[in-house]
């Protein structure tokens, strides 16, 4: 299982599902990669996801 994760401030932050305190989790690394690609071209640098095995 794998979960995407940043950096905020110093605290790790998860993607959640919508609308909901339910972390966001993969069965495998490409699909939670092909998520973060998508999520990063259109973040902040400083603020890059990252897949993360659960």
């Amino acid at each position: 299982m794998y979960i995407i994760v940043r950096k905020n401030n110093g605290a790790t932050e998860t993607l959640k599902k919508s609308n909901s305190r339910v972390k966001k989790t993969f069965n495998d690394f490409y699909t939670a990669h092909m998520l973060v690609k998508k999520l990063n071209s259109n973040t902040l640098s400083r603020m890059h996801w990252e897949v993360q095995q659960k």
